[in-house]
């Protein structure tokens, strides 16, 4: 029988958070942890597979976000 896993893992950020696509289809915007643990926004482009971190800031997370259009993105 396997163990269990830690219990830590239950309790951890995800490595992404609440991927949305783009009204293109070309690129799909996520959070995801940075290296402070904070919570940052990125754009993956879906043609090259290259993220892009377009916000993150040192004393607080980025929460919802949507597209407004193929170009631009709105959070909090």
């Amino acid at each position: 029988m396997a163990a269990p896993p830690p219990l830590e893992h239950f309790f951890r950020r995800p490595m992404l958070d609440g991927a949305a696509l783009a009204p293109d289809g070309w690129r799909v915007a996520l959070r995801s942890p940075g290296p402070d643990g904070r919570q940052r926004l990125a754009v993956l482009d879906l043609r090259t597979r290259e993220p892009q971190v377009v916000a993150s800031f040192p004393d607080a997370d980025v929460g919802p976000f949507g597209w407004v259009n193929a170009n631009r993105l709105v959070f909090t």
